[in-house]
This record gives structure tokens, sequence and C-alpha cells, in this order.
């Protein structure tokens, strides 16, 4: 088995399924103690450790997962992007957290691991200012928060250069690292490899504005959203979960992540369904 390193910042159960090593020891933020060293880690603190981990692994085969959560609100960034970015403090976590992702890839070219490694670079989730009256993230589902970003490098610079237009969902990450690594997917995934797309991908974009049969590809999506959903619903209708209870300690943790917009919390809480801005009652 090969070793798998995750940090991930989240302060409930099961993310560490899966992994051999879990570095995410946060805890309630205490009066007066710092949030960096309690409920979340600045990026280069997230990077140090992975470093640290790599230092003992990189003799073979590896896996690890970094999840930076700079970019989220409040936004913090530290000096000299504070500064610098100080009428925009959004931009300001993104080039910092930017600036850290680029000197983690410096060292693993300084150790010969980057040629050969593939990584992938992917949001979550964006964020709104303003628009469609919202405000950060979590209400809507408009391109602001849900249209994010996606890179993907592979080993020996294969494919490189390539730009896919065509919208793909976060899901489909993951079968296409399997393949990347040469391991079969699991029949159970519900998403596919890149590749195929990849691979018909042109280097020059420009002919791809217009899809098949001379419709554009907002038009060919909004054609077959409710098949796939339809789709999608056929697929996991058939397993019945169990709606999960949130205790009052974890209802508090989910919603200073500004994740609880709802009363999945259960009776135990006090919180209220979120109010869309957009009605007038």
């Amino acid at each position: 088995m090969e070793p798998t390193f995750s940090i991930l910042r989240r302060l409930l159960p099961g993310f560490e399924r899966g992994f051999d090593v879990y570095d995410a020891n946060f805890h309630q933020r205490k009066p007066g103690e710092d949030r960096y060293k309690s409920v979340e880690w600045r990026a280069e603190d997230v990077a140090n450790r992975a470093l640290a981990w790599l230092s003992r692994h990189q003799q073979r085969p590896f896996f690890f997962w970094l999840h930076f959560y700079d970019a989220h609100d409040p936004y913090d960034p530290p000096e000299p992007f504070k500064t610098h970015y100080a009428s925009a403090l959004y931009d300001g976590q993104i080039a910092y957290t930017d600036s850290i992702v680029g000197s983690f890839v410096e060292v693993l070219r300084k150790h010969g691991l980057y040629q050969n490694s593939v990584i992938a670079i992917a949001a979550d989730h964006g964020e709104a200012f303003g628009e469609h009256g919202e405000e950060r993230h979590g209400m809507f589902l408009y391109d602001e928060t849900i249209h994010v970003p996606l890179l993907l490098k592979l080993s020996a610079g294969r494919l490189g250069g390539k730009h896919v237009e065509e919208r793909v969902a976060l899901a489909e990450v993951a079968p296409t690292l399997l393949e990347a690594a040469g391991v079969s997917a699991p029949g159970t995934m519900q998403a596919h490899s890149l590749f195929p797309l990849i691979d018909a991908a042109k280097i020059d974009v420009a002919k791809s504005a217009i899809g098949s049969k001379g419709k554009a590809p907002e038009r060919i999506v909004a054609d077959t959203l409710e098949s796939e959903l339809a789709d999608f619903q056929q697929k996991t209708s058939s397993v019945r979960s169990e709606q999960t209870k949130l205790d009052p300690t974890q209802a508090e943790k989910l919603g200073a992540l500004g994740y609880l917009t709802s009363d999945s919390a259960g009776a135990n809480t006090s919180e209220k369904g979120a109010i869309d801005p957009k009605r007038e009652d």
C-alpha cells in the first residue's frame, strides 16, 4: 500500500477515511487564542507540514491532498499581502495562497519530484460579492459560486497546453487521477475519467466555441441537464441514508464555517433556515 497523506481543514469525523496519515488536529478556539493555532492553519503551515511528511516518503509513489482554507471569510492575508491588497483582501488571500503553492512546487522541482508528479488544483466553490443579492456562498447555485477552476498537470508534461472549454464535475477528478496512476476506478464511482475529453481537446480552442450541430456549449448543457439529473437521481435513490443529527457542539462548528444554513442540525439547535435575499417579504 502506497503512503497517503491529507491535511484537511475540518472539525467533524469521517474525512480521514482512506488516508494513512490525516493531519487535522484542530480544536475549538479558546478565549484569546489565535484562530490560526486552533480552528485553521495558514497556507504556509499546511505546506510545511506536507513537506515534512514528504521528506520521509519521497522514495516511492505517494499521494497527498492539501486543503488551503485561506480564501475563506474572514479575509485576513498576512503581510505584505494585507497592505498590498488593503482594498481587496479576498484577492490578497488568493495571492498569498498562490505564493505558497508556487514555493511548494519549487521544492518538488528541487528534489526531482515535479516532472513525474501528477498535480490537480481545484476549488470547492467560489465567492459571491453581492451578485444576485448574495454575499459569500452557501445559498444560491449561480456561476459565481459553482464555476470553479480545475488545473491538471500530468507527468512528463503530457498533454501540456490543452484547454478544455466544456464544463465538467469535480467528481470526475478522482477517476481521472486514478487513471493517471494506472489504477482502475471502482465500478461504484458516479463519475468517469476526463482523459477521453482531454485527448479530444485541441490546443487551439478557437474552434471549440460551437458544439455539435452548431449549438453553443451552454445551450448543450441546458439541453442535457434534465437527463443528467434524472440519471443521478436513479443512481442515488436506491440508497437511503439516515438523517444525521448534529449535537450542539458540531452545529456550532459548522455554523462558524458558514455551512449551516438550514434546520439540518436538528431540534437541539436554534439555527434557522437561510433567508433568500431576493425575497421582499
